[in-house]
């Protein structure tokens, strides 16, 4: 009897163990579970003004009819830019690639609110922009106009030369908690690969 009894308890660990085992590789299946990753265009103008750059970003490529939806549904969408500045490495250190000078990154999110009857646009500093129409609320976040932002200190700001700049749209941004349960709330995403932009110098006013 007492040879019966430890062996259903040793069954008993055998599967309970095999259980835990099983959950663990389907959590991590869920975890590592790729998102839809999805095509973006978009066009992009810097200009370097002596210490800092202006960007302006048009977007093509996204659904729009996702983006409206999404907010009408209650949910947000995010846009998120980066931008590098590199300048030229001359000498033997230009083997290993030109310098990067800074990196940018900011991310908007757009809903609408129920309460306020508006879209509503969340900028990267916490502030909002509200919109009575979803055109307009649809034209103004899917575009980044006359961006600014500092180089850092550096010996010789003029040689920033170009830039680089990737967009990536979420037209549904789950939360964390949300991504591991993915296969239930298909996340699609829309990614632009990395666009090389010569940085322009602004033209000096006329003088007389």
């Amino acid at each position: 009897m007492r040879y019966l009894s430890c062996s259903r308890t040793a069954l008993k660990r055998s599967r309970l163990c095999a259980r835990v085992t099983a959950i663990a590789f389907v959590a991590l299946f869920l975890l590592l579970l790729p998102s839809q990753l999805q095509a973006l265009e978009s066009q992009v103008s810097a200009e370097f003004d002596g210490s800092g750059v202006r960007v302006s970003v048009l977007l093509d490529g996204y659904d729009a009819e996702e983006l409206i939806a999404a907010a009408a549904e209650g949910l947000r969408s995010e846009i998120e830019y980066t931008f590098r500045v590199y300048g030229r490495t001359d000498g033997v250190l230009g083997m290993f690639g030109d310098t990067l000078l800074h990196e940018e990154s900011l991310r908007f999110q757009g809903r609408y609110d129920a309460f306020s009857k508006a879209f509503v646009i969340e900028e990267p500093d916490g502030t909002t922009r509200e919109y009575d129409s979803a055109g307009l609320y649809l034209s103004s976040l899917v575009q980044l106009q006359d961006y600014r932002f500092d180089l850092p200190r550096y010996e010789k700001p003029s040689d920033a030369v170009y830039i680089e700049s990737r967009v990536e749209v979420r037209p549904v941004r789950l939360a964390p908690a949300l991504r591991m349960l993915s296969f239930l709330f298909p996340e699609s995403i829309f990614r632009s690969g990395w666009n090389r932009v010569d940085l322009q110098t602004p033209s000096a006013p006329m003088t007389r």
